[in-house]
């Protein structure tokens, strides 16, 4: 038996589970991933990421890679609601990434398929350092008060191989056994809704009255159709389990070969469509949300934290924040830069969040196809992008906050706003890196020289931009008077702004750190609340 370690150990090879393994090893964390299937799934689970979540890949150096496997005619199709495909009335809903996308962000929506984007990320992340190993599967773990040690097993040949890790980070999805071995219940509305999903290929045209589509919503069947590249397409339709069946065996007897192709024939109004099936899986709907997201070491992120429906597609990119807020966390944790109760933020900061993008996920779904679940929220549904750029960490986590305020309020992404630098514009975001960043005003200089020497003496990175007399409109938005400046985080969220310079700005920014970064006493300098989110604001009367 071979014994290893890793500082993380991720379970889980998909989505949630290498965009962890990304955002870590961009922090400069070796980590190890395991997937228990031998090679990714076929299936179409996830596609459409959000302007937000594209930023955070941007953030690493990936965007370009992305897009470049993404799917053109997905990207610039629209959405429509028709009988079937030969429906000459098709209605084409408006598509909730389009307006203020070019204002909100330096970049946008992009369609890449979860087998398209997975490889890319599988990529990125072992050329900076990871481990990524498929077919093997987490047999057992135990925590103790210095890490965990996992005993994984290689499904192709039976070895096993002890790691030990100081964190492991549970990405296994909504059927993983980790959460229900550390006994984290969950709770919310459960199953919603029974779907098959059948891919298949056909030569078939992705126009509906000659423009194009990404998704057709379809009432014969009651499903959903979607073009894929190569001429690979998702047709899913909904069924209910014959009584007292259960939905896995209901669906691999109904849902033969040759039912699959009527179902097909249906959908497209071609009763003569010659198409192959390539493969046909079960999935539920459902809104689940642990009710603990983390068990001393172990850590819960994407649907082994929360599940919900698909109706805004904000379940896979709500998982992949999830990874983008603990990575930096678990970073200053293991270099030693934060104290260990900073990771108690993780938990405290996203559960809030989780459960409001869920109520949006779900209102969704009550008013796009009229579901009458006893226990669905009620209320009109927020815009999109306010859900994904407007969440916010501090008390009062449970509402959004609009993404156009001015100035953001603390506690809330960084805005976007482009500047001018060298000739060039640059978006503020592109100047954020991979530690803390500080803008300051004009006046601000004394601030960049202390934030120098206080990374200096604390070993961290620290970046400082300071403002010129033209840059105000980036001052409006962040909020920054001439003598004042605003503290960023690692993930883009702003942590602190004082609005004039103290007597000993050296001082200042050591004390903000060390309370942000949990490395003294909590004190009122930080928001209150039971577990605060590390966020706070500085006025002149501080």
């Amino acid at each position: 038996m071979t014994v290893m370690d890793t500082p993380v150990l991720i379970v889980g090879g998909s989505l949630v589970g290498l965009s962890t393994a990304l955002f870590l090893t961009h922090q400069g964390v070796r980590c190890t991933v395991v997937e228990r299937q031998p090679h990714r799934s076929v299936q179409f689970r996830f596609g459409g990421i959000h302007a937000r979540t594209m930023e955070l890949y941007r953030s690493v150096g990936i965007e370009d890679d992305i897009r470049a496997a993404g799917t053109d005619n997905e990207q610039s199709g629209g959405v429509a609601r028709v009988r079937n495909l030969a429906d000459p009335e098709p209605q084409w809903m408006t598509l909730p990434w389009d307006g203020d996308a070019p204002l909100l962000s330096p970049t946008s929506f992009c369609m890449c398929p979860q087998d398209r984007l997975e490889p890319v990320l599988a990529r990125h992340a072992r050329r900076r350092g990871a481990e990524i190993c498929f077919d093997t599967e987490l047999r057992s773990f135990l925590q103790d008060d210095e890490g965990v040690t996992a005993v994984l097993v290689d499904r192709a040949d039976g070895t096993e191989r002890t790691i030990r890790t100081q964190y492991l980070v549970a990405a296994d999805g909504v059927h993983g056994e980790i959460r229900t071995e550390l006994g984290i219940d969950r709770h919310g509305l459960g199953v919603l809704e029974h779907w098959m999903s059948i891919i298949f290929r056909s030569d078939l045209a992705s126009q509906l009255a000659g423009r194009d589509f990404r998704t057709v919503f379809l009432a014969e069947p009651n499903g959903s159709l979607v073009p894929r590249a190569d001429g690979v397409w998702q047709l899913a339709v909904t069924y209910r389990p014959a009584g007292g069946q259960r939905a896995q065996d209901f669906a691999v007897g109904h849902f033969t070969e040759q039912r699959c192709l009527e179902l097909i024939r249906t959908a497209t109004a071609r009763p003569d469509l010659e198409a192959t099936i390539v493969d046909v899986m079960p999935w539920q709907a459902a809104s689940y949300t642990a009710e603990r997201f983390r068990h001393g070491r172990v850590f819960l992120v994407g649907d082994a934290a929360h599940v919900m429906p698909p109706t805004g597609a904000f379940g896979g990119n709500t998982g992949i924040h999830d990874a983008h807020n603990l990575a930096w966390k678990l970073a200053a944790v293991l270099s030693g830069a934060a104290g260990p109760e900073l990771l108690d933020t993780y938990q405290a900061e996203r559960k809030p969040v989780v459960e409001r993008i869920t109520t949006e996920a779900l209102l969704r779904l009550g008013s796009w196809f009229r579901t009458d679940r006893p226990g669905m929220p009620s209320g009109t549904p927020v815009n999109e992008h306010t859900v994904m750029f407007g969440y916010q960490y501090r008390p009062g986590a449970g509402t959004f906050v609009d993404p156009r305020s001015r100035p953001a309020p603390v506690g809330t992404r960084a805005p976007h706003v482009p500047l001018d630098r060298d000739g060039k514009q640059v978006s503020t975001l592109d100047l954020l890196g991979s530690g803390f960043t500080l803008f300051a005003g004009p006046a601000g200089r004394p601030w960049c020289q202390a934030a120098h020497r206080v990374a200096t003496a604390a070993g961290i990175r620290f970046d400082c931009h300071r403002l010129s007399e033209g840059d105000s409109e980036c001052a409006t938005a962040f909020g920054i008077t001439p003598d004042g400046a605003v503290l960023i985080r690692p993930d883009g969220f702003i942590a602190w702004r004082s609005t004039s310079t103290p007597d000993d700005t050296e001082a200042t920014l050591h004390e903000v750190l060390s309370r942000l970064l949990r490395r003294a006493p909590q004190g009122d300098f930080l928001t209150v609340g039971e577990l605060p989110a590390i966020c706070h604001e500085r006025g002149h009367d501080q």
